[in-house]
């Protein structure tokens, strides 16, 4: 039931190498164009955790009041609330209106609707602390913040848009303004914790005398003087009050939001941000992350728990406490996360009741447009963007996100809590985020660790140049708090640049350190197609002979100049190759097995999610079936997959096999007269493209791309390439793709002839 603080995707901390700070803003800020005046309102709405509701867990009993509560060890403040918009508490005064652009009609009955979008108009920001008597922070006219506006607060004067203002004037946090020590003080020398009117105690361990005071409070001064007749002397204030406050939401909690603006007086909206019409790609926030709004959530995802009573999901839905945390280091591009969203979804990992849940879509595939609401369904079959609230994503596991991974200075950097941990270092010491989990959390909740870097080489891993963060550290702590006797830690690092980066970016000792004697791999060499000289654009990904998973299956992953797969090494008496590109040459991930040393496991891969395909990179089918493999196959003790998959994953294989044989058959195969056929049979009115493959991926004949009718049909193949000439003698492969459906199929076919 802890509560959390809320905090902003920026890191304020200086550059300044490995001793930088880590410190998120405390509010976020959005800036806009327009017509003067401007109104900036945050559109939010909220899935309260279970700890939030006056019986932990139970839905029907009413919300935990914010701030105020009674007495929270006899649980004499565990009490249901009542709407009042002049409430302190923040559940009332949404419950009692919830703004003027927010869903008509509100929370109906006075009870707590997590699909119901509230509003509150935003403060504009500020470029610096504003400080008696210095006016240093001087107001963005294009620039707002996740803070109520004075309007909203009952403490502006009036303007254009007034008459749509919500007073909430109950929840505004009345502090002491920020003021210089002395008259003559630099900007730098700032006190925003004492009280110079001594109303109030000075701080523990001030020394009396220390600030001059008597300029601050000598007539005319203007810092005491009445505020204009409004609640608060100028000494104080309760702009800055956070929309969303911290301590108000617990484990288990989601909240969705979006930015809207109005223009030049009036009150219909001219502009949004995240766009809540279109999926990708957001243009305002330059992000492919997939989401139709932005969102966070307090972790772990209690409601996944079946001792309570979700909301909006009946008992049956399927869930169980999340055994895996999935981490997303590449969050300015996004495509990772989006990738993960399908995979999990289509093997299970997300039940269809958590399809869609922190980004309202779902595609039905067939590589039909996703920002078409028509092109998405939700878990009942019906069409249109998913409207309902699903909170934090997955089944079996719950997602942290790192907010700006790409640059030096993220927020949320999964080790950010061992930041300046050096008690020697007072000025320093303690400067951090509390967003990332504590080892506590992790011992208690996650059996996996799934790491995606995408294509970063650098900065995939701290502590780094101008990043105090020890990601290594608390990686590291996880790992040795595996039991001795069962497997029960698993780490998984995915990404073209994760094993590359540590080696060439990261710090000297911690870095390596994790690669060598933790995950078992080394850095072979940061580009596959420099070391192999292989320039196609897909190549085979094959698994190691004798592995857990399909040995038979051949996958794919791409090979593109912008895309440089590592090759890996494995460590020897401690790992070994898990798969390989191509032939078993060149290693593209590294598998460490549990020992009792050692108790875990590791798989490192040297390619991203986004970069594993089918064969041929014919589609990504294939992403899913590894995904499933691996969970299953590899670990599927450690972490058991709560759901099936959605469609059938079976991927090209050496042999025949039994892969969609209903579907298409080859005759006259092997091929040393006449004519090949590849019959296939359609269930629907489909475009099909038929090609063929030689045994390195690259394309030989294409046969078909046309529209063909449901039934069966024929197309035959007479053994020459594209320019007509006839191929050499050997092994090819038939693939055979449905547009709409995204069927796809591979099969071999030998030349005699």
């Amino acid at each position: 039931t802890a509560g959390i603080q809320v905090r902003s995707g920026l890191d304020i901390g200086p550059n300044d190498g490995l001793d930088s700070f880590d410190v998120p803003g405390d509010s976020i800020v959005v800036s806009a164009s327009g017509v003067a005046p401007m109104r900036m309102d945050l559109v939010f709405r909220v899935l309260p955790g279970p700890g939030n509701y006056s019986t932990v867990g139970d839905a029907t009993s009413g919300l935990t009041p914010y701030p105020t509560g009674g007495d929270p060890v006899s649980g004499s403040g565990r009490l249901a609330v009542v709407p009042n918009v002049a409430s302190a508490n923040f559940w009332e005064t949404f419950l009692a209106n919830n703004g003027p652009f927010g869903t008509p009609g509100g929370h109906a009955g006075g009870v707590w609707n997590p699909n119901v979008w509230n509003s509150a108009r935003c403060d504009t920001a500020e470029g610096a602390v504003t400080l008696f008597p210095r006016n240093v922070g001087i107001p963005q006219a294009s620039n707002w913040m996740s803070t109520y506006h004075e309007e909203e607060l009952g403490i502006g004067a009036g303007d254009a848009y007034t008459a749509s203002t919500v007073v909430r004037l109950g929840v505004g946090l009345k502090r002491h303004k920020c003021f210089l020590a002395t008259n003559t003080a630099q900007p730098g020398d700032i006190d925003c914790e004492h009280d110079p009117a001594g109303i109030e105690t000075p701080a523990a361990g001030a020394s009396p005398g220390i600030f001059d005071l008597t300029w601050v409070l000598a007539p005319g001064s203007g810092y005491g003087a009445d505020n204009g007749g409004h609640q608060y002397s100028r000494a104080y204030t309760i702009e800055g009050t956070k929309i969303i406050p911290d301590g108000l939401l617990t484990p288990g909690a989601h909240v969705e939001y979006f930015w809207r603006k109005a223009e030049g007086g009036a009150a219909a909206m001219t502009g949004m941000m995240p766009d809540t019409n279109v999926v990708v790609p957001q243009l305002g926030e330059r992000n492919n992350d997939g989401h139709r709004f932005a969102g966070f959530g307090a972790l772990p995802d209690r409601w996944k728990q079946a001792s309570y009573k979700h909301p909006l999901f009946p008992p049956s839905y399927p869930r169980s406490q999340a055994c895996m945390l999935v981490v997303n280091d590449q969050t300015a591009n996004g495509y990772d996360w989006a990738a993960w969203s399908g995979v999990a979804d289509t093997i299970g990992a997300s039940s269809m009741w958590k399809w869609g849940a922190e980004v309202g879509w779902h595609a039905k595939g067939g590589g039909a447009d996703i920002n078409l609401a028509a092109n998405n369904v939700d878990r009942e079959g019906r069409q249109g963007f998913i409207a309902e609230h699903g909170g934090n994503p997955g089944t079996i596991w719950d997602g942290y996100q790192i907010i700006g991974a790409e640059d030096t200075r993220p927020a949320g950097s999964f080790g950010q809590r061992y930041t300046n941990d050096n008690g020697s270092n007072t000025q320093i010491y303690y400067k951090r985020g509390l967003q990332a989990p504590t080892i506590y959390q992790l011992n208690a909740f996650y059996k996996v660790i799934l790491w995606f870097t995408g294509n970063l080489n650098a900065y995939a891993v701290g502590p780094q140049g101008d990043r105090g963060s020890d990601d290594t550290q608390l990686i590291k702590r996880w790992l040795l708090s595996g039991n001795t006797t069962t497997l029960n830690r698993v780490f998984w690092a995915m990404g073209d640049g994760f094993v590359e980066g540590n080696e060439k970016e990261g710090d000297p000792l911690a870095q390596p350190d994790l690669d060598l004697n933790y995950l078992g791999v080394a850095l072979l060499n940061g580009g596959y197609r420099i070391e192999s000289g292989d320039a196609k654009t897909t190549v085979n990904l094959t698994p190691a002979v004798g592995s857990s998973i399909d040995s038979g299956s051949i996958y794919g992953v791409r090979n593109t100049c912008d895309h440089s797969d590592d090759v890996l090494g494995a460590v020897q008496a401690l790992s070994s190759p898990f798969t390989y590109y191509g032939t078993t040459t060149y290693p593209a991930s590294i598998l460490k097995v549990w020992s009792a040393s050692k108790p875990w496991a590791s798989v490192t891969e040297g390619f991203s999610i986004m970069d594993l395909m089918s064969r041929f990179g014919s589609d990504t089918r294939g992403r899913s079936k590894y995904f499933l493999d691996v969970l299953t196959k590899q670990f599927g003790a450690v972490c058991p997959m709560s759901g099936s998959p959605v469609v059938n994953l079976d991927v090209p294989n050496l042999s025949e096999g039994n892969m969609f044989a209903d579907f298409v058959n080859l005759r006259n195969n092997p091929l040393s007269s006449g004519m090949a056929r590849i019959h296939f049979g359609l269930s629907k009115d489909d475009r099909v493209e038929i090609k063929v493959y030689d045994v390195t991926g690259r394309e030989v004949r294409e046969l078909a791309n046309r529209q063909f009718k449901a039934g069966e049909h024929d197309v035959v193949w007479d053994g020459s390439d594209n320019t007509g000439r006839p191929v050499a003698r050997g092994v090819y492969f038939t693939q055979v793709r449905y547009k709409e459906s995204a069927f796809s199929d591979a099969k071999k076919l030998t030349i005699l002839k």
